[in-house]
């Protein structure tokens, strides 16, 4: 659990968001909460943010997230981290060092997809930001574990299985997205193939009279009978 100063001691906190503890965890540090009803109490948060929308941010364009990133590193390294700071009286840049701060750029990027959860329903869908999504008939009614990736994809998890299924996340409402391969199975155990029926026929000497002969005619002797009655 993360800990929070209170007058030279620590108390536990719990904080809404596991995610938030997730990450916290992944990079290796320790989340530290305000005092309830103290807004003063985070305001080196706030001022630090205060300062990137004022300074960084006014006329900003950038084309896509690499291009801002690239942006962003260099306002910091020849901007930001090399003025002498209002609080410190330091340069950041000579301040950071005695920080001891853990280097984060040898572990990969935070998975940053949003995960829910969800029950399947009986006909194999699941639902998602008002559409449905098929899965595998098996997992009919089943507890799993959404997540929407930043590259606009829906994969499917479940507990014992791992990845399920994966669609592209439709817009709009009430659309149904199938992938007729989930119901393969379940066809195949509906529609048994039938064994044919034995047809006993009856021999001729089981003491049944003959059958009687018919007479075959030619088709033509049809059409002028039915000549004859007009």
């Amino acid at each position: 659990m993360p800990t929070a100063p209170s007058t030279g001691t620590h108390v536990t906190v719990r904080l809404s968001s596991r995610r938030s503890l997730d990450l916290a965890d992944y990079y290796g540090f320790s989340p530290r909460a305000c005092q309830p009803y103290r807004a003063r109490t985070k305001g080196k948060v706030e001022s630090g943010i205060k300062y990137v929308r004022g300074n960084f941010w006014p006329g900003l364009r950038f084309v896509d997230l690499a291009d801002l990133n690239r942006q962003a590193r260099e306002w910091l390294d020849e901007t930001a981290n090399v003025r002498v700071h209002g609080t410190t009286g330091e340069i950041p840049f000579c301040r950071l060092p005695l920080e001891q701060l853990q280097s984060v750029g040898s572990r990969p990027d935070y998975d940053t997809s949003l995960i829910v959860f969800r029950r399947v329903t009986k006909d194999c869908f699941v639902s998602y930001d008002g559409n449905y999504y098929s899965v595998p008939w098996a997992y009919a009614r089943k507890s799993v574990e959404l997540k929407e990736t930043e590259e606009g994809q829906l994969i499917v998890l479940h507990a014992g299985a791992g990845e399920i299924a994966r669609h592209d996340v439709v817009h709009g409402h009430n659309q149904r997205v199938v992938v007729a391969a989930h119901y393969d199975h379940i066809h195949r155990q509906a529609r048994p193939a039938r064994p044919p029926m034995a047809v006993q026929v009856p021999r001729r000497d089981d003491g049944l009279p003959p059958a009687p002969e018919v007479e075959v005619r030619p088709l033509s002797w049809y059409d002028q009978v039915v000549e004859a009655m007009r």
